[in-house]
């Protein structure tokens, strides 16, 4: 939530250069910090072979393989959410914003910071009416809301239109947000989460790399508008889609918490 507020204050203060410094200082100490934690699986760890850790690694990739074939609608909704995140990742809105809407440092650094303001209001109205909105509304509402909101942006010729499609798509983060990890926390085994979120996360990564190496080639190759619009269109195309997937009423069962599960067995 404070992140994009503080590197937005960072860039209205400073330079570009200042805030990465301070972020690489910030994650030096907190590497730090982390070396200094004590390791509590010291006497659970694998004993062996690299030979034996790789049998490991592709033991834990067959079983979430399965689980996949097994849970295909879970997987078709944490597939739409992801790319969700990773166009949202890979999108050039900072080239964008400088070099299309001809924003200075700082008032690029005011728009980042009204992003963060609109994740620090989603996730504060989030908490006070989240027990009244089904998971399922939560998880495609918000993600059609954050999609909109990139439209609005990409579309934008001035910076008060940018920053209301800034302010709205952060909003609706928190919501979308909140309702794929209850989705995910409801759905999937508890031995199973770490074994889904790091590969998936994984691919997850690797997609973001790629998609944001195939943005910044188009760039140099056409508008970075084009590739901005080209980029929110294909998110509200995702975001529609995971929204029929979550709507339905023949998957509602998915969308219950644990405990109203729990009476129904």
């Amino acid at each position: 939530m404070t992140g994009p507020a503080i590197a937005g204050m960072l860039f209205t203060v400073g330079t570009p250069n200042m805030a990465i410094f301070i972020n690489a200082i910030a994650l030096f100490l907190s590497a730090l910090f982390t070396l200094a934690m004590p390791n509590l699986e010291k006497s659970r760890q694998l004993e062996g072979t690299i030979n034996k850790k790789m049998s490991l690694v592709k033991a834990d990739w067959s079983i979430v393989i399965s689980f996949s074939l097994q849970n295909v609608y879970l997987m078709i909704v944490y597939f739409l959410f992801s790319v969700m995140i990773v166009i949202m990742t890979a999108t050039l809105e900072a080239a964008f914003a400088t070099q299309v809407l001809s924003l200075s440092e700082g008032e690029y650094g005011v728009l980042v910071s009204i992003a963060g303001a609109g994740v620090f209001v989603g996730s504060f109205i989030n908490t006070i009416v989240v027990e009244k909105i089904p998971t399922s509304w939560l998880i495609s509402v918000g993600s059609i809301i954050t999609a909109i909101g990139y439209v609005v942006f990409s579309m934008s010729v001035t910076f008060l239109i940018a920053s209301v499609g800034c302010f709205v798509l952060s909003f609706a983060t928190a919501f979308a947000n909140t309702g794929f990890y209850t989705f995910y926390q409801n759905n999937i085994p508890v031995d199973m989460m770490g074994r889904v979120g790091s590969i998936y996360g994984f691919a997850e990564a690797f997609l973001i790399i790629l998609a944001t190496a195939i943005f910044g080639v188009a760039a140099e190759l056409i508008p970075i508008r084009c590739i901005v619009v080209f980029g929110a269109t294909l998110m509200l195309f995702v975001a529609i889609t995971l929204f029929i997937c979550a709507i339905r009423s023949s998957k509602a069962g998915y969308y219950q918490n644990v405990t109203a599960k729990a009476e129904e067995i």
